[in-house]
């Protein structure tokens, strides 16, 4: 009985590995005959490493490699194949918050609103101190209409990064959206102060300006807008946008970019108390 023993607890510990791997689905092989040439190549050598490197790997290990296929999937626009891939990588390790995170970013370029905020929640609760996250959280309880949560979420993340020009920015919108125009422009004027070249605050900059009965400043401000967006670096975007080799490496799929587009003119709506999920100001 006791030359069974470590046999038995290996088996136990083997388990739950064991039950996440029945667990996962098939990684399908997507059609890729409309994609170029080059694609195509690189995308079938990625599946054949794929599946001849994950034998015998498990856990983060085997996590890791449908990550990384997964990756190659969304830059190519395989938005399906890629979120399989994502979802394995998840139930292989559930407390990775990045796996969550990038099917946040899947669900809503496929126009799954609120899949993505399901995905993006989860992502938040595993781990609330990645900035992208808690930003795209942040502004989803605003459409939502939650401002105290969004309000809340941008507060703490101001105490602990006091001088985050995209914290401040966002709760710049918010203040404009409350008719405080006063604290919307000094978080305005603040996130400018940190990213000068953000000029597309300036749009905001002036309705908060003219809010508060600043004529001026708000001429002032509207002779500065420009295009520039506030730099949101995000870390988890870039390592699976970045994937691939050589002069064959396929560009990054807009489908994997966060920029959060949805207003045409930011200051038209905020100044109408029309808010969007997405921050024109603001790319990834």
């Amino acid at each position: 009985m006791t030359s069974r023993l470590p046999l038995f607890l290996a088996l136990c510990l083997a388990l739950p590995g064991l039950a996440f791997a029945q667990n996962l689905k098939p990684l399908p092989n997507p059609d890729l005959s409309k994609l170029t040439p080059a694609q195509n190549s690189e995308l079938r050598e990625a599946r054949v490493t794929f599946d001849t490197s994950k034998t015998g790997r498990s856990g983060g290990d085997l996590a890791d490699l449908y990550a990384e296929l997964g990756g190659f999937y969304a830059r190519a626009g395989l938005l399906d194949a890629a979120d399989i891939a994502f979802e394995n990588a998840s139930l292989l390790m559930p407390d990775d918050d990045r796996w969550q995170y990038l099917r946040g970013i899947l669900a809503r370029d496929r126009g799954q609103q609120a899949q993505a905020r399901g995905f993006f929640e989860k992502a938040f609760k595993l781990n609330p101190m990645y900035l992208p996250t808690r930003m795209v959280v942040a502004a989803d309880r605003l459409k939502a209409g939650d401002v105290p949560g969004a309000r809340k979420l941008l507060d703490e993340q101001l105490v602990a990064h006091p001088d985050e020009p995209t914290a401040h920015a966002l709760l710049g919108e918010i203040d404009i959206r409350e008719k405080k125009y006063a604290d919307a422009a000094r978080h305005l004027r603040a996130a400018l102060k940190v990213d000068s070249q953000a000029t597309s605050l300036y749009r905001l900059l002036s309705v908060a300006e003219e809010g508060a009965g600043n004529a001026k400043a708000a001429a002032d401000a509207k002779a500065r807008i420009g295009d520039g967006s506030l730099h949101l670096e995000d870390a988890v975007r870039r390592r699976v946008a970045s994937q691939g080799s050589g002069p064959q490496q396929v560009p990054a799929a807009p489908q994997l970019d966060v920029r959060m587009m949805a207003m045409s003119d930011a200051a038209r709506q905020a100044s109408q108390g029309q808010f969007g999920t997405a921050r024109p100001w603001m790319a990834c």
